[in-house]
This record gives C-alpha cells, sequence and structure tokens, in this order.
C-alpha cells in the first residue's frame, strides 16, 4: 500500500531528519569510518526507502544524454559555474575563508596525487551528499512541493552543516552550490549532472587555494 501524499511528505521528512540526527551522534573517529556512516545513512537507507517504503525506481540515478531543456542546463551549469566560483574568490580574500577551508599539504607539489584525491577521494563523498540531498529529498519532496523542493533540500543541506562539527566557511563552496546544483538535477533529472556541477566547484576552489593561496 503506497503512502498518500501528506503521509509520504511527513515520513520522508522523519527519514532525512533521523539519517541526518545519527550520522551525527555515530562515533566516527577517522575519515574512513565518516566514509562509511555517510554511505550507509546518505545513500543505503534512502535508497531502500525509496524502493520499499515508496515503491518508486530510483530513477535520478539514471543518466540521460538528451532531456528537455538540456541546453538551458548546460548554460545555466556553465554560468551557475562562474557565478560560484567568483563568490568563493570574494570569501578568499574579505573573510577567514582561506585559514578554514581545508586541503592536505601533501597535494600541494605533486598533481597526481592531487588528481588522485578529487576523484577517488572528494568526487565520492560528494556524489553521496548529491544522492542524499538532491536526489532523496528534491525528488521525494516534489510531489508535493513542487520547484519549492530546490529550497528545501537546500535548507535541509545548510543546517546539517550548521549544527555540524565543521564551520560553515570550511564547506563554503559546498553551501555556494547547493541551491544551483538543486536547479540542474530538477530540470536534468539526473543527480550525475548536479555531482558533475558541485565536483566542478570544489575542484576549482582546491586548485585555486593550492595556486594562489599556498
Amino acid at each position: 500500500m503506497k503512502l498518500s501524499l501528506s503521509r509520504e511528505f511527513f515520513v520522508t521528512f522523519f527519514v532525512a531528519v533521523a539519517c541526518l540526527t545519527l550520522f551525527w551522534v555515530i562515533d566516527t573517529p577517522g575519515l574512513f569510518e565518516s566514509f562509511l556512516a555517510a554511505f550507509f545513512f546518505f545513500l543505503v537507507v534512502p535508497f531502500f526507502y525509496i524502493r520499499i517504503v515508496l515503491r518508486r525506481p530510483v530513477s535520478f540515478l539514471s543518466f540521460p544524454l538528451h532531456f528537455p531543456y538540456r541546453n538551458s542546463v548546460l548554460s545555466f551549469g556553465l554560468a551557475s559555474l562562474v557565478c560560484v566560483f567568483l563568490l568563493v574568490v570574494a570569501f578568499s580574500y574579505w573573510s577567514s575563508f582561506s585559514q578554514e577551508y581545508f586541503v592536505p599539504g601533501f597535494l600541494f607539489d605533486r598533481f597526481w596525487l592531487f588528481l588522485l584525491y578529487e576523484f577517488f577521494v572528494v568526487f565520492p563523498l560528494l556524489f553521496l551528499y548529491e544522492f542524499f540531498f538532491r536526489g532523496f529529498l528534491l525528488f521525494s519532496f516534489e510531489s508535493a512541493l513542487g520547484v519549492w523542493s530546490i529550497v528545501v533540500q537546500f535548507a535541509f543541506l545548510f543546517f546539517f552543516f550548521l549544527f555540524s562539527d565543521n564551520s560553515l566557511l570550511s564547506v563554503l563552496p559546498i553551501i555556494l552550490a547547493a541551491p544551483f546544483a538543486g536547479v540542474i538535477a530538477y530540470l536534468s533529472r539526473c543527480v550525475f549532472y548536479s555531482s558533475f556541477f558541485v565536483f566542478l566547484v570544489v575542484f576549482f576552489t582546491d586548485v585555486f587555494m593550492i595556486r594562489f593561496l599556498s
């Protein structure tokens, strides 16, 4: 028996809050443990909730090469990338962002290590965020809220980082990219495009921090 629209909204809201809360309270002493916790609460639990409780396909994991508004999405993504990067640069010079944002020191003079780190550490973690916030939350709330689900997923992400151990400035590129990524996911119906967008934001931020502020 499928949930009614109102019940679906509140159950999804509860599941989302529970996942975020449990991720906060579980002790994860190292990076690997943190990644495993994120993998479970940001991907495994939402995946089975969508498939078993909502009884829907996880359609946002498809990778359409052709979709409505494709050219508009690509243009919007490029313009958003420039906009977010300029905001990052502004924060770098006019706030303590450059002191709080972390890039491992061993990457500064080893380009091949930098690429490995970005593609095999940063991208998988960003994809978990995309799956949870843009995939699970945005598309689950869309049936009840429509385009406002973009705002809701951003609010969840913002408060998640606000109440985490990290300062907001340490994850500033991800926060700045979130509303734009929401629009990209909403229009493309795919979290891979929004993942790629957020990854480029973080990638260019890391390059900027190493090249100009190290």
